[in-house]
């Protein structure tokens, strides 16, 4: 609340991967104790107003069923352009203080190895995306990305026209 009063343009984003339990989780515990501490995650997460979270592999470490009763709600918006299911949106439109910025979510190809009936999709349709937000108005396009170092670097190559990309994912501990 303090960050917002004191800077009213302010994004509070996640790129997602942020379910404990997770192949980088250095914390993990036992499936219990681990889904408990995504549950304090996701709280936390509407507790403190984010405006919105892309949705990573890790959000199905305990399955598809988990992860959507999370998000059902409205508040964070949870962004995936290429996850098929109604339970996210592909993209959201802030205005800030005058600025409007597209945020689109794409997640990693290896959620659909952690949930059964998980569909992801190629990420080929962002560049569309992104080509038509800017036309309706989007003066910045924010990418929130789970795929990897090397599928962003081709994406972002591939598709003009992505301000700011945020990387949520990187298998290779250095």
């Amino acid at each position: 609340k303090q960050l917002r009063k004191k800077y009213p343009a302010l994004l509070l984003l996640d790129c997602g991967n942020f379910t404990a339990g997770g192949q980088l989780d250095e914390h993990t515990q036992n499936i219990q104790l681990d889904m408990q501490r995504s549950e304090v995650n996701y709280q936390a997460l509407e507790l403190m107003q984010y405006d919105a979270v892309g949705v990573g592999p890790d959000e199905f470490n305990f399955g598809r069923d988990f992860f959507l009763k999370h998000a059902k709600k409205n508040n964070p918006a949870y962004l995936s352009a290429n996850l098929e299911t109604d339970k996210v949106i592909p993209y959201l439109v802030k205005d800030c203080q005058g600025v409007k910025v597209a945020l689109i979510g794409v997640t990693g190809s290896s959620a659909s190895q952690k949930a059964e009936g998980l569909k992801i999709n190629r990420s080929a349709m962002v560049g569309e995306l992104v080509a038509r937000l800017k036309k309706e108005g989007a003066q910045a396009v924010i990418l929130l990305s789970t795929q990897g170092e090397t599928e962003d670097l081709k994406l972002i190559s591939e598709v003009k026209g992505i301000d700011v990309i945020f990387v949520g994912h990187n298998p290779q501990k250095k």
